[in-house]
């Protein structure tokens, strides 16, 4: 099944790679007072427009350096129109396979603009899952593809800026953080899928290239926290990561180690308060919580 899951991925990726490049060179048909205007009227698609025609326009505009064309308009329209059904399974499945292709393309360039096609594609997938959670719209393979592609993305981004005065939001961690999120609250994750995305957080903390300060870190721990009240959560396999992530760092303080240790010690902590502030957990989660706040060390 794993093969199969793979051998689909890889090949949806080579065609909506190639797609997804088309799309980025053809220029924009509408202005900036066009989005506006659906933006304003609460995302109704105007009249003589259809969405999907809109949402293929807007899917170039996930790359554009200019934050209002991007983040204002199609990182905010795209996910309202995912969310309300706007946008049905027929329209949504091209553009899925294109997010998926480019959370993988051109990942070992780092501080360019190109990273913001695939953050803002990590933000798309997270609004398909989460509609995916309201109502059944992926397939199995669907799921595991969004599944692989958002783990192999959070360990492969090394760009990990969170804000630029010139490009805006860029926040690649905490777009793929939100996917996570979404993944951890499906009824389609399977017992073995919890550790992997432990493992890949844990990872991205130790060995992010910067102190997180744009609130990736509490995008971390929301996710982490929607796997703790589930009902198949695995308390002894969490209990292992905590103290694993949060052991001290063997010999003499080092840059690296020192940045690794405050990203975990963050995240642990972000997650510590979010669970405290519930007014009940199930047994579980409540020792969860224990453990999380016993490891924090201020």
């Amino acid at each position: 099944m794993v093969m199969q899951v793979l051998v689909v991925a890889l090949s949806l990726s080579a065609s909506a790679a190639q797609a997804a490049q088309t799309a980025v060179a053809a220029p924009p048909s509408h202005d900036r007072a066009f989005w506006r205007a659906i933006v304003t009227a609460d995302f109704a698609v105007p009249s003589g427009a259809t969405a999907p025609v809109l949402a293929a326009e807007l899917d170039r505009m996930l790359g554009d350096a200019d934050p209002e064309l991007r983040d204002a308009f199609a990182g905010t329209i795209l996910p309202e129109w995912i969310r309300t059904g706007t946008l049905d399974a027929d329209a949504l499945r091209p553009r899925i396979r294109t997010w998926i292709a480019n959370l993988s393309a051109d990942v070992q360039q780092v501080g360019t603009d190109r990273t913001l096609r695939r953050s803002f594609s990590a933000l798309m997938l997270a609004a398909v899952v989460n509609r995916d959670n309201a109502e059944p719209l992926l397939t199995p393979d669907e799921f595991a593809a969004i599944r692989d592609a958002a783990i192999g993305y959070l360990n492969a981004e090394q760009d990990v800026r969170g804000f630029d005065d010139r490009l805006g939001w860029i926040h690649s961690a905490a777009h793929t953080a939100d996917v996570l999120r979404a993944l951890n609250r499906s009824r389609r994750l399977a017992p073995t899928d919890p550790p992997k995305i432990l493992d890949a957080v844990g990872r991205k903390l130790r060995t992010a290239p910067a102190v997180f300060t744009f609130g990736e870190d509490e995008r971390f721990a929301r996710a982490i926290a929607m796997l703790l009240i589930r009902d198949d959560f695995n308390l002894d396999a969490f209990r292992t990561w905590v103290a694993d992530l949060a052991a001290p760092a063997a010999g003499p303080p080092t840059v690296a180690g020192l940045r690794a240790g405050q990203n975990v010690k963050n995240m642990l902590a972000k997650l510590g308060v979010l669970l405290a502030r519930q007014p009940t957990l199930p047994p579980a989660a409540a020792t969860a919580r224990d453990l999380v706040l016993a490891a924090v060390r201020f």
